[in-house]
């Protein structure tokens, strides 16, 4: 497992070298920095399987070294070790774009397994590369042919038809999970009467890039209809796509408008997937995101919602 390589970015000298004694008495090969310069440094180097950041510290802005991470040709799962404190552990994994989150005090055991199932994780990903290109490539062959919907800059739902039809037969066929979300902003018919055009296209444009910026690259946005985004989520099953979708709604919940400065926005989310060694058309998938989303609403709204079982 020598080949199996680990960075730790973890400046307490106690918790990390605890955690890279765990690590290396199982076989890993664990590279520890103090700073992110050190790790940045390195990445330039050499790439691991696994980042392990430490979670709770005001010495650098996690979001800032993950996004440097994710900059790398290759996917690099990233792993965070959060304070006791389940919600301040939930509020620093949701603002930070990593894969997961293990809350202290770490067990070795749970500490392992995980890091073992992101490597795994990261071998499926970087296996499906060429998936990736091969979507990069039908977006702008579709974009030319079609063009985008003007305020997101999103596809408009032609190209979600044949996206999700063409996601659907690589999961059977390959027997993957495959998830949708879809999001509507919640009292969007009031806030289309309560605002100009320009603030309103302006409010939309901002959340998308809310919503852009946290999905990978391997996900496809569309502008479904007035108000209402779906993203297609390849190799991600429905546990996956409720974490994104919770974090979607967060961070809408957090956004504030400058041209609307008291106005509140929230967003209302349906998810649906396809399991594996599931057979399900496009209609009933799409159909039973509707309505997860259409039970969201009537519960309120602001939160997420996925099909009742059968």
């Amino acid at each position: 497992m020598a080949e199996e390589r680990v960075f730790l970015l973890h400046s307490d000298k106690v918790e990390g070298s605890k955690l890279q004694h765990f690590l290396e008495s199982n076989g890993f090969n664990v590279q520890r920095f103090l700073k992110p310069k050190e790790l940045s440094d390195e990445l330039k180097v050499r790439i691991p399987q696994v980042v392990v950041l430490r979670g709770d510290t005001k010495e650098y802005i996690i979001s800032q070294v993950v996004n440097e991470i994710r900059s790398s040709q290759e996917y690099i799962p990233v792993l965070l070790i959060c304070p006791a404190v389940e919600s301040e552990a939930e509020k620093i994994f949701a603002d930070s774009s990593a894969d997961t989150f293990l809350i202290q005090p770490i067990r070795k055991t749970t500490f392992v397994s995980t890091v073992k199932l992101l490597i795994e994780l990261r071998r499926l990903k970087n296996e499906n590369r060429g998936l990736l290109d091969e979507v990069n490539k039908l977006k702008i062959s579709l974009n030319k042919a079609q063009g985008t919907e003007p305020v997101t800059n999103f596809y408009n739902f032609e190209f979600f038809k044949k996206i999700l039809g063409i996601e659907l037969k690589r999961a059977q066929r390959y027997n993957f999970p495959l998830s949708i979300i879809v999001c509507a902003i919640d009292n969007y018919e009031r806030l289309k009467e309560e605002v100009n055009e320009s603030d309103l296209n302006s409010i939309i444009l901002n959340i998308s890039l809310l919503i852009r910026q946290n999905i990978r690259d391997l996900d496809v946005p569309v502008y479904y209809r007035e108000g209402h985004i779906m993203i297609v989520m390849p190799h991600t099953g429905l546990d996956g796509a409720v974490t994104l979708a919770e974090r979607l709604r967060a961070k809408v919940a957090g956004f504030r408008a400058e041209n609307q400065p008291a106005r509140r926005f929230t967003l209302s989310v349906g998810v649906a997937e396809r399991g594996e060694a599931e057979n399900i058309s496009f209609h009933d998938m799409v159909k039973k995101a509707l309505s997860a989303l259409e039970k969201a609403i009537s519960e309120g709204g602001n939160r997420v919602e996925v099909p009742e079982i059968a």
